[in-house]
């Protein structure tokens, strides 16, 4: 949840970077990833997977932020913090039931 919410800082504190009011800036971002959220909560419901290539234009904005994101390795990185958190977790596990 704090990385969901921090993604959103980020975003908020470069707006402020372009001079976007803060309570716009808030209503816009905050908008945009609860609009996003109804989007996938949808698509699960109707047991569904996410095509990234719908929601972007091929040559367009959300395409080049995602592949700059992939690039940087922005996604690789999730996917370690997630297998870090599984391993801090079956470590705690194993704790409790030895303790």
């Amino acid at each position: 949840m704090s990385s969901h919410f921090e993604l959103q800082n980020v975003v908020l504190d470069w707006l402020k970077t372009q001079k976007v009011p803060d309570a716009q800036a808030a209503l816009y971002v905050r908008s945009f990833f609860a609009g996003l959220g109804a989007i996938g909560v949808a698509v699960g419901r109707a047991g569904q997977s996410i095509d990234v290539a719908d929601y972007e234009t091929r040559g367009g904005l959300n395409e080049a932020c995602r592949i700059q994101l992939e690039g940087a390795g922005w996604f690789g990185q999730i996917n370690e913090a997630l297998w870090a958190i599984q391993a801090r977790g079956n470590a705690l596990s194993e704790a409790t039931k030895t303790g």
